[in-house]
């Protein structure tokens, strides 16, 4: 049964493999025009994050972040998208953290993802465009 004692030692399997993973950003669009279209999106990021972390990486998915982070807004037609000035600076700051940046389809046309892939090109991270060719490429 697992325990909240501060004292309890960190499993050391934990350690060891997350010492060695690599750290995977997921910019893909969040916000659209319709309730359904963000849901799409939303499910894009999840679906993404899941799959990354089946595969052992760690991840930063900012679908389930800004979920989080907007649900003390409680707007009336469930958009919990945040503004752009609000969590952008969050966002770059996991850019320039991360190892990997993996663009979701519809990328090209997000004002948010398009300022994560130039700040990304610019710290010369590396950079898919689809899940398949980062898992090929890194599971080598």
């Amino acid at each position: 049964m697992p325990t909240s004692d501060p004292t309890t030692p960190i499993p050391e399997g934990w350690i060891s493999v997350a010492e060695w993973m690599l750290s995977v950003y997921i910019s893909g669009p969040i916000t659209a025009d319709t309730p359904e279209q963000r849901d799409a999106n939303r499910k894009r990021g999840y679906l993404a994050a899941w799959k990354l972390l089946e595969y052992g990486f760690a991840i930063y998915c900012p679908h389930t972040v800004s979920v989080i982070v907007a649900a003390g807004q409680n707007p009336s037609d469930g958009d919990t998208t945040l503004p752009h000035n609000f969590i952008m600076p969050n966002d770059l700051f996991w850019v320039k953290t991360c190892d990997i940046i993996l663009m979701l389809p519809g990328y090209e046309k997000s004002i948010g993802c398009m300022a994560e892939l130039r700040y990304a090109q610019q710290l010369g991270k590396q950079i898919y465009y689809n899940i398949e060719d980062l898992l090929q490429a890194e599971l080598e």
